[in-house]
């Protein structure tokens, strides 16, 4: 039996489409191998902006964590103010997190509001990490690949573009 963390957006109803249902076909699956499977989502923000990891009600035999207070990342419009939306938010509770739940691996699906601190917790404990890219936020945070003017981005100039359509 393999402990396999997953981190993805959420699970349906609340989160559809690709972004949702590739995980959740994969971690069923990974249920059926015999596997224990978890699955940690960035969650809401509260005022108080204090990280905190909490147990939700199980989906189809799968442990489900919320995220409150990650990271923020904006899916449509970029970001507008990094400094506040990648502040790094406490290693140490991602380290007692994933030493709770005791895990040999972590599947990343995206990196939509993932706190980079999570993954040096992760590596600091030598937990094998898998990224698979479902979404297009790894290529242009829009993730639709819109540019400045609601066109659609067809060149990016190495990136030199992306910075003036993220103003």
């Amino acid at each position: 039996m393999i402990k396999i963390l997953h981190y993805a957006l959420g699970l349906p109803p609340v989160n559809t489409g690709g972004l949702a249902k590739q995980p959740e076909n994969i971690m069923v699956r990974q249920v059926a191998n015999g596997n224990e499977v978890s699955l940690v989502y960035p969650g809401n923000i509260s005022i108080d902006r204090e990280l905190k990891i909490i147990k939700n009600k199980s989906f189809n035999n799968i442990k489900v964590y919320e995220i409150n207070n990650p990271i923020s990342a904006t899916l449509l419009s970029g970001e507008h103010d990094p400094k506040v939306s990648l502040k790094h938010m406490g290693f140490n509770i991602y380290t007692d997190f994933l030493k709770t739940i005791e895990v040999n691996i972590i599947h990343i699906h995206t990196l939509v509001n993932l706190d980079e601190e999570f993954i040096s917790a992760a590596n600091k404990m030598d937990i094998k990490i898998i990224f698979t890219a479902h979404d297009y936020f790894e290529i242009c945070p829009k993730v639709k690949t819109i540019g400045s003017g609601v066109k659609t981005c067809t060149e990016c100039g190495n990136g030199e573009k992306c910075v003036i359509c993220n103003r």
